[in-house]
């Protein structure tokens, strides 16, 4: 399923590089392993909460001492993250971005995920690389796939439940390796060729231990 996906989003671009490939894709490997018996075992997404999130604020003085130190850390990481990711895609997008109002959107949509329960937010690689090839290109697109997310888990969580995770990961990949500066690996190897050692060393290190070492 994550091949034919993938073999699917690549066919997609070269014949109709128009088209919404990833929703495409998606909505076919969904009716495809729903109906094709041989495929039923395959992992999907599963049960997505459709409730509207309650606002809740719970604190103890001994949980945010004992939480600060990690929390400093994840903010450090999540600024860095979504700032690497901005300025990755600054050529693509003809927008420098700007730390001080990184900053400002990291802090205030953490505080609303923190008021409901929700996760750490920052800029995602994956995601951002997703958006960029669908054609994104300005920050109205950030607030445009919030309320579509929002919506859609809300109307259609019954329907996302069945997606293939293979097929989602599949979508994820094949948008990932336009992130991959071959100039840039070329250049490397013409000025300082020693240096393709670490350059090799982070991508083993990347796709075996993760990204979060």
């Amino acid at each position: 399923v994550g091949v034919t996906s993938v073999a699917g989003m690549f066919a997609l671009e070269h014949f109709a590089p128009r088209a919404p490939r990833a929703p495409i894709v998606l909505a076919v490997a969904t009716v495809v392993v729903a109906f094709v018996p041989t495929l039923a075992g395959v992992p999907t997404i599963g049960a997505i909460p459709s409730a509207w999130p309650a606002f809740a604020m719970a604190m103890r003085l001994d949980n945010v001492i004992a939480l600060l130190p990690h929390a400093i850390t994840i903010a450090i990481v999540a600024f860095v993250e979504s700032y690497a990711v901005a300025k990755r895609f600054a050529t693509t997008c003809q927008a420098e971005p700007a730390p001080s109002r990184e900053l400002y959107g990291l802090g205030l949509s953490n505080v609303v995920s923190g008021l409901v329960g929700g996760m750490p937010i920052t800029g995602g690689l994956s995601r951002s690389a997703v958006q960029v090839r669908a054609g994104a290109r300005t920050r109205v697109t950030g607030a445009i796939v919030g309320v579509l997310v929002l919506g859609l888990a809300v109307a259609l969580a019954p329907v996302l439940a069945h997606i293939p995770r293979a097929a989602l990961a599949g979508v994820v990949a094949t948008s990932a390796l336009g992130l991959v500066d071959r100039a840039g690996i070329a250049r490397i190897r013409r000025v300082k060729p020693t240096d393709l050692v670490f350059t090799a060393l982070t991508v083993l290190a990347t796709f075996g231990l993760g990204f979060q070492w």
